[in-house]
């Protein structure tokens, strides 16, 4: 009869400083960029998925119910994690569930609360029902914020997706917005409604970096795109004459958020036909790939026709219906010459 291994004991202190190694790791990365703003976009996304790593570790370590989620919230809920901020989580129950009416429940979520906090993770923590969080988000404007922008972690998927199709269902955008611009005057007037103080708060000063989360926040609680519309005609310049028309096209790329998936869709159109749709979680990428991809349409040129002196313009507008989310530049440009088009002698 073979002998049965005995469980591997948890080592608790061994992911106390596997975490504070790979947090020490990348602050002296970060360091060794001098002045350099570059990086640190990512700085706090790597930060935030050691975090998440701890999380599921402790997560499985407690042994939590299978019908609960862990759910990030606030500016962890966005994927990014400074190096001084609190790491915001919710334990999601299920509706009719009572940590407190039940010892063993309770029980496990002090012991994995209690277990973050001895591995080094600065924990905010909230233990509420979907039902409960969404009465708390209609009576607390500052907690309905901080939901907006949830996540999971781990846990249970399907909990997660009822919660955020259930939250959406009850937001009120324009409530929301009210509430939002009421909060920030009153931000504003502790602030003496100015950005020139001697001492500014950049996070909470006006027109800090608070002001730029209200434009965002309000956005996503009204579920709004952003899209750029470009005209692009092609031409055939003559020396000594006018030049002459050959052909126009209409290009569209907007991007749009999805709350449910936590993800940013690109759509590209063509003369009112799908070109491509891509996804990603990065809201820098998705606003990259809005106003910064290459070649994004070639115009082919029929065989035996002549190549030479031709030339692309453009002219690029935000449809009017949408409101601007992404990038905030003129609202119209000129005709110009595109270097972001090209034109081809053979067509594929």
């Amino acid at each position: 009869m073979s002998a049965v291994s005995a469980p591997v004991a948890f080592d608790l202190q061994a992911l106390r400083e596997a975490y504070r190694a790979r947090k020490a790791e990348l602050f002296s990365t970060l360091e060794a960029q001098g002045g350099s703003a570059r990086g640190i976009r990512t700085l706090l996304q790597r930060l935030s998925a050691e975090a998440d790593a701890v999380l599921r570790s402790l997560w499985d370590q407690a042994e939590m119910p299978p019908s609960f989620a862990l759910v990030a919230v606030g500016g962890f809920g966005r994927g990014e994690l400074f190096p001084h901020s609190d790491v915001d989580v919710l334990v999601l129950m299920p509706d009719g569930t009572s940590a407190a009416a039940d010892p063993d429940v309770k029980s496990k979520v002090e012991s994995f609360i209690g277990s973050c906090w001895d591995t080094g993770l600065e924990i905010g923590s909230s233990v509420r029902t979907v039902g409960e969080c969404i009465a708390q988000g209609q009576s607390d404007v500052t907690v309905q914020t901080s939901l907006l922008e949830s996540r999971r972690v781990t846990g249970n998927s399907a909990l997660c997706d009822d919660f955020h199709r259930r939250f959406r269902a009850t937001l009120d955008p324009r409530a929301f917005f009210v509430a939002k611009t009421l909060e920030m005057q009153q931000r504003h007037t502790k602030f003496e409604n100015t950005p020139y103080s001697l001492e500014p708060n950049c996070k909470e000063s006006p027109g800090g970096l608070r002001d730029l989360q209200v434009i965002l926040w309000v956005a996503n609680a009204a579920g709004l795109e952003t899209a750029i519309r470009y005209d692009i005609r092609l031409y055939r310049r003559y020396p000594y004459w006018f030049d002459d028309f050959i052909e126009q096209r209409r290009y569209r790329v907007a991007v749009t958020f999805d709350p449910v998936t936590r993800e940013y869709a690109v759509e590209e159109t063509v003369d009112g036909k799908p070109l491509r749709r891509t996804t990603t979680r990065d809201f820098a990428e998705a606003s990259q790939r809005l106003l910064s991809v290459d070649n994004l349409l070639v115009f082919h040129v029929a065989p035996g026709r002549p190549t030479r002196n031709l030339y692309v313009q453009m002219r690029a507008s935000f449809d009017t219906s949408y409101f601007l989310t992404i990038i905030p530049v003129d609202s119209r440009t000129s005709w110009k010459k595109s270097k972001r088009f090209n034109v081809r002698a053979n067509p594929p």
